[in-house]
């Protein structure tokens, strides 16, 4: 079952906002404290069913609107706070589309015609829709952003949701705009207000923030939960040179049979996530790294830096050293 992290951000900030955050938690079958864990991880339904229960607890009011007025960079998870170093909103939403999955259960689609750009968000495949209360947030934060990328009070074009939003008429004074009911969640902004500078631009901040987010997504893209755990796993161990399914197995605390089962399972195997998760760190060293090739043939334990430079160029039809020419 996919897991999607809630920044403990979100939650030191709903807490200071007086919002019932433990009482969000129930009745879902688990309950955290906030100083336990760094994030919390839920699966999509849960991941939900927080959100619809906080704004369930503040029905009075347009809840969306009292998170967001109190953002501020500090408060951000990396994807929210490399966002605001971009150029301009339309950078801003490339790169946040990009990083999705490191924010929540959704996709963002950016559809650009002549005269303006619709952001559609979109739910995960085999899952349920997007609830109101996630789409109330997600439309007040694009706006929210704008506004405080260029400090001027961006308009959007036009806003559609597939439900009616709860306390909509707070939400369409925020916007500026009224709620259209329609087949999509999106919101479309004229390309003048997407190309507007953003103040908070910063492309050295950018640069040390997108190797930390591809290093993310290597860790925890899109892969199933036991595949993923065992990448983390391998992320660790193959730079010790302890990386044999022998010892994955005792590191996990499982038997060599169940954990090729499990992998089976996700329609893998060891071995393809240990070939898939090196290739991932390699094209990771040599694009955001000066590392020389013979260290990163280490780094990534092959015992001989030919070997590396023959799985690299079996499966990528290229050299190490000419993809590292392409990408920097």
């Amino acid at each position: 079952m996919k897991r999607f992290k809630l920044n403990i951000n979100w939650l030191l900030l709903l807490k200071d906002l007086n919002h019932d955050v433990e009482g969000s938690f129930h009745p879902l079958p688990f309950m955290t404290s906030l100083g336990q864990s760094e994030n919390i991880m839920l699966s999509v339904e849960h991941y939900y069913a927080f959100w619809e229960n906080l704004r369930n607890n503040n029905a009075t009011s347009a809840y969306a609107l009292s998170i967001v007025a109190h953002l501020r960079p500090e408060t951000f998870s990396p994807p929210l706070y490399a966002a605001l170093c971009s150029a301009n909103l339309s950078q801003a939403l490339h790169r946040l589309a990009r990083f999705k999955p490191l924010i929540g259960p959704m996709t963002l689609e950016i559809n650009e015609s002549d005269m303006t750009t619709r952001i559609q968000l979109s739910g995960l495949p085999d899952h349920q829709p997007i609830p109101d209360a996630v789409i109330e947030l997600e439309m007040a934060f694009f706006v929210h952003l704008a506004r405080m990328g260029t400090r001027d009070h961006v308009i959007p074009h036009k806003i559609e949701s597939t439900v009616p939003l709860m306390n909509s008429c707070e939400y369409e004074a925020f916007f500026g705009v009224p709620i259209d009911i329609g087949k999509t969640n999106s919101i479309t902004f004229h390309h003048a207000d997407l190309h507007k500078p953003f103040l908070t631009v910063s492309d050295s901040m950018w640069r040390s923030l997108e190797s930390q987010l591809e290093h993310a997504l290597i860790l925890d893209g899109d892969y199933q939960p036991f595949t993923a755990r065992v990448r983390r796993l391998l992320a660790k161990t193959i730079p010790a040179d302890d990386f044999s399914i022998d010892a994955s197995s005792r590191y996990l605390a499982v038997s060599r049979r169940t954990l090729q089962r499990r992998l089976n399972d996700e329609n893998t195997q060891y071995n393809a996530v240990l070939a898939s998760l090196r290739d991932d760190l390699a094209k990771y060293y040599l694009k955001y790294s000066k590392i020389d090739l013979a260290e990163i043939s280490f780094l990534l334990g092959y015992k001989a830096q030919t070997s590396f430079f023959r799985a690299f160029q079996a499966r990528n039809k290229i050299t190490p050293l000419a993809y590292r020419c392409q990408r920097t």
